[in-house]
């Protein structure tokens, strides 16, 4: 008789789709405890690394970094993250720029949904 092959580490990490919601993390038990150590790992060493699967099989490794500093502008960016390191002035740019994008789209739903409310 053949043995059951090991479970995979499997884990889904859903980020919130708006501000102030949860953020969800749903696993296996295997894949659970594989997130837990990587993140043990990065408060007592400083970085932590694990693999984990989708459930419809695709891996992907899970690093988790401890950072020092409070604050994000100094600190994250410094992190080595793709997400957070804009030492380059040209990246820093076009992230400033997005968020200014993003302020100036809730500005003009905003008056739109003023407009209509005043039947213009």
């Amino acid at each position: 008789m053949r043995e059951k092959p090991p479970e995979r580490p499997i884990v889904h990490i859903y980020p919130p789709r708006y501000p102030h919601e949860a953020v969800e993390i749903i696993g296996n038990q295997r894949g659970l405890e594989n997130l837990v150590n990587a993140v043990i790992d990065a408060v007592g060493e400083g970085s932590g690394r694990c693999e984990i699967s989708t459930s419809d099989g695709h891996a992907s490794e899970v690093r988790a970094i401890r950072l020092k500093g409070r604050r994000r502008p100094e600190e994250w960016r410094r992190s080595g993250s793709p997400y957070w390191d804009i030492a380059n002035p040209l990246v820093a740019t076009i992230l400033d720029l997005s968020e200014e994008n993003s302020r100036l789209r809730q500005a003009i739903a905003s008056r739109r949904a003023e407009r209509e409310v005043l039947g213009e």
